[in-house]
């Protein structure tokens, strides 16, 4: 499995075209969808990483990678073998790899989780976040993480799964699905789950 994490800060308007004119006619237009400046740009660039590093994973050239959905709205590669997931969050965009269905989060810390914990955390869960806003982040992107792979993502309810968080070992409810990768960065959560064939 591969993870990258890339700043939007880091590219320039003629980045953001250049990855742009590589999209499909289908993620152009949803890009263009979105009002606020940031969020299209963190749509572009989360096609732009997928490509890329699909590309180095397979040999097929980054602009020939193409994109669809099964019926739940997972995204999969049309033409390779390989699995993916993108998150983006502020300034950032995450892009996970891998031969086994993935799922990736990544999440700004912030008091958001904290304040919805009721809706999405078992009481155990909530013993190991206490009134901790980073544990709330962990939890979260863990759940999310997990729900991406399956290709359920949240509508799967987060409360569907749940972990048994204790000194760094993390075990899922759901035996089939594996943390593969925990880890604060800069201010952020993410979190990799994979699905054992």
């Amino acid at each position: 499995m591969k993870i990258r994490v890339i700043d939007i800060r880091g590219f320039s308007r003629g980045d953001f075209e250049r990855f742009y004119a590589d999209m499909s006619s289908e993620r152009r237009e949803k890009a263009d969808g979105f009002k606020k400046e940031d969020d299209r740009k963190r749509c572009i660039l989360a096609d732009y990483l997928a490509r890329e590093m699909i590309s180095v994973e397979t040999g097929v050239s980054p602009e020939t990678v193409e994109f669809s959905e099964d019926d739940g709205g997972k995204p999969y590669t049309v033409n390779t073998n390989i699995f993916f997931n993108v998150s983006h969050s502020g300034n950032l965009v995450a892009c996970a790899v891998s031969e086994k269905p993935v799922g990736i989060d990544i999440e700004q810390i912030s008091s958001k989780p904290l304040k919805a914990i009721s809706r999405f955390a078992t009481d155990t869960e909530k013993s190991f976040v206490s009134d901790d806003p980073v544990k709330a982040t962990i939890l979260w992107t863990l759940k999310e993480a997990c729900l991406k792979a399956t290709g359920t993502g949240v509508k799967g309810g987060l409360k569907s799964i749940s972990f048994d968080i204790a000194e760094g070992n993390v075990v899922c409810s759901d035996s089939l699905l594996k943390c593969e990768y925990t880890y604060e960065y800069e201010g952020y959560i993410l979190a990799v789950c994979t699905i054992e064939k």
